[in-house]
């Protein structure tokens, strides 16, 4: 037994109830540091646009998409999938798994069994460069767990290399912008026509995404009170008025577009409890909330943006709409009703 695995059985014996990313942090490592040295865990090769093209065939599976401070589960198939080989972006669209996958980033991949209370459990999961977990799918069916080992079997890694994870790079500060900046930064705003291309303005400017809100000015991203998340929530489910709500990883995001029904808080979390579709947010740690509209060639595009003390996304939610189709006026008028951001 390696002495990393010797400490986590340890550590579960003590009576510690950690999620694997927790006990990873106890134990000074990362949870792809953990997986590597599961005994019921057989690592891939990195041919991941390989394994994500093989998910139809598991049928009815769980998803889970993590960042530190929440988790979003969507249960259904795989259905349309864009993951050539050698891709650096992929895609998953369907009525209940909708990704957008950034290859790039993802760094290994692991199928692990494991012994639960409820049962033997199989699942496929995925790691960034770094460590952290990226993705993780849960067949559910005795059929979907055979059809993964089967595929672990033709894909595991066999050629002797020690599994090991990239240094996390410190972030370097960003520069601020000078009043120029910010005034052409405004100006690009102004010109954008499809939600997508912010991302190029915060590359454009060197600007991370809390810094572009704060230089945008309040009628483009207005900041609010941290405690919006569980009013929209609530809100959206009395209205039974339908939804988008996005959660990333560093390689993943997932959404969930539809209405939220069961709003609960239970143990330090605020939660959406419903069939096909759990979210588990620990909302204390959201730092800032911002309402951000962008222009589009469909009108503006409104959004609830949340972040941590680092800046990092927590989620973001945005009203049910597709291209093509103007954003409905409940939607603004909801982001409209939040309360401003307290001053001191």
């Amino acid at each position: 037994m390696s002495t990393l695995l010797q400490r986590y059985e340890e550590l579960k014996a003590s009576g510690a109830k950690l999620y694997p990313r927790d006990a990873a942090r106890a134990l000074g490592v990362t949870e792809a540091d953990l997986v590597s040295v599961h005994i019921g865990a057989k690592r891939l090769r990195p041919a991941f646009q390989t394994l994500v093209r093989a998910m139809p065939a598991l049928g009815e599976v769980k998803t889970m998409t993590r960042n530190e401070h929440a988790v979003i589960e969507r249960w259904g198939r795989f259905e349309e999938i864009e993951a050539e080989d050698g891709a650096a972006l992929g895609q998953v669209v369907g009525a209940d798994i909708d990704l957008r996958l950034f290859f790039h980033q993802w760094g290994s991949a692991f199928v692990v069994d494991d012994t639960t209370p409820k049962g033997p459990r199989t699942s496929l999961q995925i790691f960034d460069r770094f460590g952290d977990s990226v993705f993780k799918v849960f067949p559910e069916s005795e059929t979907a767990r055979a059809a993964l080992h089967a595929f672990a079997e033709e894909h595991a890694q066999t050629d002797g290399s020690a599994f090991a994870v990239e240094p996390r790079p410190t972030r370097a500060p960003s520069r601020p912008p000078t009043p120029d900046d910010q005034e052409a930064f405004r100006a690009a705003w102004d010109a954008m026509q499809d939600t997508h291309e912010f991302f190029g303005l915060l590359r454009r400017f060197g600007l991370g995404r809390v810094r572009a809100l704060e230089v945008a000015g309040p009628t483009r991203a207005e900041e609010i009170a941290t405690t919006a998340l569980e009013a929209v929530l609530e809100r959206a489910s009395i209205d039974a008025q339908p939804i988008m709500i996005f959660v990333g990883s560093r390689g993943v995001l997932q959404i969930h577009t539809g209405n939220v029904r069961t709003v609960k808080r239970m143990s330090g979390y605020l939660n959406v409890l419903d069939p096909g579709f759990n979210l588990h947010v620990r909302d204390e740690a959201i730092a800032r909330a911002f309402v951000v509209r962008k222009p589009t060639v469909d009108g503006d595009v409104t959004s609830l943006e949340l972040f941590d003390t680092d800046g990092e996304t927590v989620a973001m939610l945005f009203s049910k709409r597709k291209p093509g189709q103007i954003e409905g006026s409940y939607w603004r008028e909801l982001l409209a009703s939040l309360p401003h951001k307290a001053h001191s």
